[in-house]
């Protein structure tokens, strides 16, 4: 895939960026390619060329099923933990101290400060296991049976969504690297020259690339009288830089939608 879009890296630069490790740290990075890795099960991969230095084949399952990620955005792969989620918990604690049954008018019983939204969440939890892994039952009534391992079979049950989708993929800029550089808008490169803490970039591959970005987009922000220069290198930029930035690009767009109607 790299070779085909013309980028030259070693081999010691390629990584398999594997999930099942505890330590793995989340992965940001261009989008070089998406593609099937099991046509059959309608599983994909994609081929991130990571901020720190390497590139990573990456195994995403069905995570962007519906809007398949584009080439050349940028977008950030966390590993998904297994383990119970609150609402889980909750459950088994209303079914212990009501004979093993869950519904919402048991939860109000047991918790009168509960909302009708809260309570519904955990509703739509179980339907979820009941619908996706068939193990936990629903009496006709709308009761539900939870047996005193239901933690355990929610965790089987995130077990099964995570061989699904493996990873939780964001996508932090559907523009690709070069168009942020002088872009009249908010853009990653802004949230990343003003978060905090500050992104760790490595200076080789799309690290480099990220590096001189963000160098380049400095220098637009000082030409715009949006930041300034001061001692040792440091920058003060505008407060609110990012607010004042989606202005101009509304007040840019909002512009060009009436010169195409011939209002302006």
């Amino acid at each position: 895939e790299m070779v085909g879009k013309g980028v030259a890296r070693s081999a010691g630069h390629y990584a398999i960026y594997d999930t099942s490790d505890p330590s793995a740290k989340p992965l940001i990075g261009k989008v070089v390619a998406r593609g099937l890795s099991d046509e059959i099960n309608d599983r994909f991969y994609l081929v991130v060329d990571g901020i720190d230095g390497r590139t990573h084949y990456a195994e995403i399952g069905k995570a962007d099923e519906g809007q398949p990620t584009r080439a050349g955005s940028i977008v950030e792969i966390t590993p998904k933990r297994v383990q119970p989620h609150t609402v889980d918990r909750t459950i088994t604690e209303i079914a212990a101290a009501n004979a093993g049954r869950y519904s919402i008018d048991i939860h109000f019983r047991h918790d009168p400060a509960a909302t009708v939204e809260f309570a519904q969440t955990h509703v739509r939890r179980l339907e979820a296991m009941r619908r996706i892994a068939g193990n936990v039952e629903r009496e006709k009534d709308g009761t539900w049976i939870i047996g005193v391992d239901h933690l355990e079979k929610s965790a089987a049950f995130e077990r099964a969504l995570a061989r699904l989708s493996p990873i939780i993929l964001e996508t932090l800029s559907a523009r690709p690297l070069e168009r942020q550089i002088t872009a009249d808008g908010a853009t990653w490169l802004d949230r990343t020259l003003t978060g905090r803490p500050a992104l760790a970039v490595h200076d080789a591959g799309f690290g480099h690339d990220v590096n001189d970005a963000l160098a380049r987009r400095r220098q637009w922000l000082i030409e715009q009288d949006l930041a300034s220069a001061v001692e040792n290198g440091r920058m003060i930029y505008r407060a609110n830089l990012l607010g004042l930035l989606r202005r101009r690009e509304l007040t840019r767009v909002a512009g060009k939608s009436s010169d195409e109607l011939g209002l302006a």
